[in-house]
Parts: structure tokens; C-alpha cells; sequence
């Protein structure tokens, strides 16, 4: 063998002898360069500090002279220290720093052992830059497997507890007890249930988090890789676009949001709410394309959902000419939906749509032309079949979006 080969395989051999030199700089470095490491819970470090004895020994293997392959994944103490962060819930950034210091201090280990093994100075270096090549290289390797197995574990808590919190949910719809410290939330508040989902696509569980400073946040897997989200505020006193900032969702996610409500009952009520409403938008049934679906806003449109086509016949027999796919029909009826949604007052109406009373009269004049009959005598029933011509309506314009399944139990109440 020639002098480098030799001194290598001495260097690999010192470090299988005694790895203590070596696992004692890991620790200092480590110790020196993360302290919020030691911070953690006891576990996770005593199995780091554990692990540095099968690291110096695994790196000393791979050092060797044409060494076997490095093995897939990691193991031992080291794997436990990694699955015990990922239960603890220490981020992986400090994780990640702590190994990195471990090999800033391997790799002092290694240019204070080479000058002791008796050989000449360009070996020294030659030894070195083998020895750096080698732990680069491995660390690499390590660090990789590493991530993916705190990924793994991270994943795999996450949707235990998330899938767990989802039965609990519907244990409390179905109406069994459900205790507080089960769910890990608050019951006794006033909760704005949500369903969000990302079009096409699933979404994260780390899109949500676990609170905010003003409201207590639980989440929960949903259907069709929707999550259910439920906010607990001490106070109804919020609205859903203040809950949302405060939840920074990503603008590609979607929201159905049922209404404040307090209590367990309440709970539940805003939950049937926000899977109604979400229901109505997998469906296009919940008219112009929007990101936020309010159950408020929507809520007399989730009972078309139950018969779509009984529901347009009602809006058709019931609007007759003013349902005509038309500009000027769609002037009117628009007039009329604002007329009946603020108590059939031509001023409120005239200040809503910001033209005047005398306009408001005479388009009301021209529907009531157009419906053969007096807008007075029937109010609710026009209330309603605008509403629904104006869902259907909306429905087959979103002709490029997908129509889904209502998920299981939306139409309950």
C-alpha cells in the first residue's frame, strides 16, 4: 500500500480504538454552537449525546480504503434521536444545526489527529483532503436520511393526531361526550367552524396553525384532502376576514365558513354550517366564484342542493319572461333582488345600486309586466327564485370547473 493508503486506514483504525477524542469535539462544538439544542426535551439529547460513539464509529468505516458502501438510512441512537425530536416537536432547523456542528467537529478531530500519525507533511495533506472528501461526503448522505425519517415521523404524528381529532368531531355530531382534553380545545367559546380545501390538489396540515394570539385553533382531516378548521374565540365579536388574517392561509386555499356559535352545540352547528357551504361550492352551487363561501350568505341556496331540478322549475314557473337569458332582463331582475333583500324599500334599494327612487319604480313597474303578476303578493316566493336562477345560473357559466360529490353528512342539520 502506498503512504496515504496506510495512513488513512491508521486514521480509521485510531478512530474505531478510541472514538472518545472525536466524540468529544462533536459535543463541544455542538454544545458551543447550538445551546438551544440542549434546550430541548432530556431525551433527545442524551440520545444525541448517545449517538456521537456510532457516528465516529460508522464515519471511521467509511473512511477506510475501498469501505462498502454507505448504508441506506440511518440507525441506532442516532435514528432515536431524530424520531424523539420529531415527537417532541423541535423544529428541524435546530436538529439540522446540531448536526452540522457534530461534523465541524469531527472534522477538527481529524486535522488535530493527522499531525501525530508520524508521516511527512505532503501526506499530511493528502490524508486531509481524503479525510474532508470523505466526511463531506457521508455527512451528505447521513443528513439526507436523517431529514427524511423526521419527515417521515413528523408525517405520520400528524395524521394520527389530525385523523384522531376528526372522529372525536363527529363523535360530538353524533352526539357521544367528548371531553375537552381529548380534543385539545377549548369547548366552552364561541367557534367559527371552517372546511378548506385547495382546488385540485390536497391540503397541508402545516397550512394551519395550531393558535393564534386572540383564538384557540384546532384542525382535523376532512374529505377529499380538505381539512376542518375550528376557531374558538372568547368573544363572537370577529369577522371571518379578521379570523383569516389572523390564520394566514395561503391565497390558494379555499374557505366554506359556517357562523359564530357557542358552546358544544354551537360547535356542531357551525360545523354542519361550513360542510353545507362547502358542499354548495364543490358543487358551483354557490353562485359567483369566490374564496371565502359564508353559510350566511348561502344558506337558502343549500336548499337546492337537496333538488337541483325541482328547485329551477319552482324559479322558472315563478319568473316566467324575467328569467329570459337577456341584458335587460338581467337589469331587472338584479333591481328586484336588491328591492326584496332590503325590505321592499325603493329608497334603501335606490341607495344600494346608487340610481334613483324613480328608476327603482319604474324597473319594478317593468317586472311586474314581465311577471304577469304583483310583486307584493309574492315577495318571498320572488326572493327565492331569484336567488336560485341566479346559483343555476352561475353554475353553468363556471363551465371550467370541476363538479364533486357533496361530502358525507353536508345536508345534515
Amino acid at each position: 500500500m502506498d503512504r496515504v493508503t496506510v495512513a488513512i486506514t491508521a486514521l480509521a483504525e485510531l478512530l474505531e480504538r478510541d472514538p472518545t477524542p472525536a466524540k468529544d469535539a462533536m459535543h463541544r462544538r455542538v454544545t458551543e454552537d447550538v445551546p438551544e439544542y440542549f434546550a430541548a426535551d432530556p431525551a433527545v439529547t442524551a440520545a444525541g449525546y448517545a449517538s456521537l460513539t456510532p457516528v465516529a464509529q460508522e464515519f471511521a468505516a467509511a473512511l477506510r480504503p475501498n469501505a462498502a458502501p454507505l448504508p441506506e438510512g440511518i440507525q441506532g441512537r442516532m435514528l432515536e434521536e431524530i424520531v424523539f425530536a420529531a415527537r417532541t416537536g423541535i423544529a428541524w432547523d435546530p436538529l439540522e444545526d446540531a448536526l452540522r456542528a457534530g461534523l465541524a467537529g469531527l472534522w477538527e478531530w481529524i486535522m488535530a489527529t493527522v499531525p501525530n500519525l508520524g508521516v511527512d507533511r505532503s501526506t499530511q495533506l493528502a490524508v486531509i483532503d481524503s479525510g474532508t472528501r470523505t466526511l463531506f461526503r457521508w455527512f451528505d448522505h447521513t443528513i439526507r436520511h436523517a431529514r427524511a425519517a423526521y419527515l417521515t415521523e413528523r408525517t405520520r404524528l400528524g395524521q394520527s393526531a389530525s385523523r384522531r381529532r376528526a372522529e372525536l368531531v363527529r363523535d360530538l355530531v353524533a352526539g357521544r361526550p367528548v371531553r375537552e382534553e381529548q380534543l385539545g380545545y377549548p369547548l366552552m367559546r364561541s367557534h367559527l367552524a371552517m372546511v378548506i380545501w385547495r382546488p385540485g390538489g390536497i391540503v397541508d396540515r402545516a397550512a394551519v396553525p395550531r393558535s393564534t394570539d386572540l383564538a384557540a385553533v384546532m384542525s382535523a382531516d376532512g374529505d377529499l384532502g380538505s381539512m376542518w378548521v375550528f376557531v374558538g374565540v372568547a368573544k363572537p365579536d370577529h369577522r371571518i376576514e379578521d379570523i383569516l388574517d389572523l390564520l394566514g392561509l395561503d391565497a390558494g386555499i379555499r374557505i366554506a365558513a359556517g357562523s359564530f356559535h357557542h358552546g358544544t352545540e354551537g360547535l356542531v352547528r357551525s360545523h354542519h354550517e361550513a360542510l353545507a357551504a362547502y358542499a354548495l361550492a364543490l358543487q358551483k352551487l354557490d353562485g359567483r366564484p369566490r374564496r371565502v363561501t359564508k353559510y350566511w350568505e348561502v344558506d337558502l341556496d343549500t336548499l337546492v342542493m337537496r333538488d337541483p331540478t325541482a328547485a329551477s322549475r319552482m324559479a322558472r314557473a315563478e319568473l316566467g319572461a324575467l328569467g329570459a337569458n337577456t341584458g335587460r332582463a338581467a337589469r331587472i331582475r338584479d333591481t328586484l333582488a336588491v328591492y326584496v333583500n332590503n325590505a321592499c324599500s325603493t329608497s334603501l334599494a335606490a341607495r344600494v345600486l346608487g340610481i334613483s327612487e324613480r328608476t327603482i319604480r319604474n324597473r319594478l313597474l317593468t317586472a311586474e309586466q314581465m311577471l304577469g303578476a304583483s310583486i307584493q303578493e309574492r315577495t318571498v316566493q320572488l326572493g327565492a327564485a331569484l336567488r336560485i336562477h341566479e346559483t343555476i345560473t352561475w353554475r353553468d357559466l363556471r363551465s371550467d370547473e370541476l363538479v364533486l360529490p357533496a361530502p358525507h353528512g353536508a345536508g345534515d342539520s
